[in-house]
């Protein structure tokens, strides 16, 4: 028996024998409802002592904070997630609004105010390393205004639900399975090529390459690790000239970044070396620029499209104040193409 704090519109819809969305129209105050139903509807509410955690905007207008960096929406991650936000609105019945990072660093930033000041109904945000506390800030106040979190936040390895307002890839799964592709060829020298880890979805990347090859049986002495600040393209084709002069070059390299996997991949045709042949690679990626290499190369895709549908689905499910079904951990999409030697 639930108490009567943890009752949802779905339980109101059931006692009052309606629809969940006569519920939501009833507590929206929406035209178009039977006055009879209306008395019926709040008769239950009151009976309940049901109070809604927030009244839905009707604004119809959803703002969206990504990342702040320069030619954020010229990074494929980015626009993807942001053009499937904006289609998903759409059939909604929703428009978005872009909105800066900077805005966090007011006071008055935030939970209703926010909604109120710029007329939104609710908001969507990119997680990045300078706004994880942010982020967190948003989340644990999600009940007084609709919020959705799309990326990491933690060190924590996800469970497998995530929560209604957190959407998350799987990189830490997907770490593991591309690295246990790796061990199976029978490849022990393994590089691991990284960005700077602050970002936390590459750190769940790392974990699960590192676990996948220690349960293989990879000692740590067979592993090698690059990491690279800035410049990732360029960094990608010097370690190609470097691995050129290399006596010792590893089995396989594996790329949790797709930016420097290409840049490796053009310093490799500079210097006339072969993949498989010299070494094998494999990468996460943001597109399908990968199919089209030479040789292609196996990857790891991100679900970016399902990430920003999954966000728009959160957080329909919160203005209509309903149970949201589906899972917020989405996996990534696994790619095998030609870029694996078998020894």
């Amino acid at each position: 028996m639930k108490k009567k704090s943890d009752l949802t519109v779905y339980d109101i819809a059931r006692l009052a024998g309606v629809s969940t969305a006569t519920v939501s129209r009833v507590l929206n105050q929406n035209s178009g409802v039977n006055p009879q139903t209306v008395r019926k509807v709040n008769e239950v509410l009151t009976q309940n002592n049901f109070k809604p955690r927030w009244k839905a905007g009707g604004s119809k207008i959803i703002g969206m904070i990504p990342p702040d960096f320069d030619g954020t929406l010229a990074e494929p991650f980015c626009s993807q997630v942001v053009s499937a936000v904006y289609d998903s609105l759409r059939k909604h019945g929703y428009s978005l609004s872009l909105l800066s990072q900077n805005m966090q660093k007011n006071n008055t930033f935030g939970r209703n105010t926010f909604g109120r000041n710029h007329q939104l109904s609710g908001i969507i945000i990119l997680s990045t390393p300078n706004n994880y506390a942010f982020c967190e800030k948003m989340l644990a106040c999600s009940d007084e205004f609709p919020c959705v979190v799309i990326g990491k936040l933690t060190n924590d390895i996800p469970d497998r639900t995530s929560g209604f307002n957190h959407i998350l890839a799987n990189d830490y799964a997907a770490g593991y399975q591309l690295a246990t592709l790796i061990a199976r060829h029978n490849h022990r020298r393994i590089m691991i090529v990284t960005p700077y880890q602050g970002d936390v979805g590459h750190l769940h990347r790392m974990e699960g390459i590192t676990e996948a090859l220690k349960n293989s049986g990879i000692s740590s002495s067979e592993l090698s690790f690059r990491e690279f600040r800035e410049n990732l393209r360029q960094n990608g084709e010097q370690l190609a000239a470097d691995l050129a002069c290399d006596t010792h070059k590893p089995d396989a390299i594996i790329f949790t970044q797709g930016s420097i996997c290409s840049g490796f991949v053009m310093g490799c045709q500079s210097m006339k070396l072969r993949i498989p042949d010299d070494f094998s690679v494999v990468t996460f990626a943001d597109n399908n620029e990968f199919a089209f290499t030479n040789p292609p190369i196996t990857t790891m895709n991100s679900p970016n499209e399902k990430l920003g549908e999954r966000a728009v689905k959160a957080l329909m499910a919160q203005l209509n104040q309903e149970h949201f079904r589906e899972s917020g951990l989405i996996q990534h999409v696994f790619h095998n193409r030609h870029s694996i030697r078998t020894q």
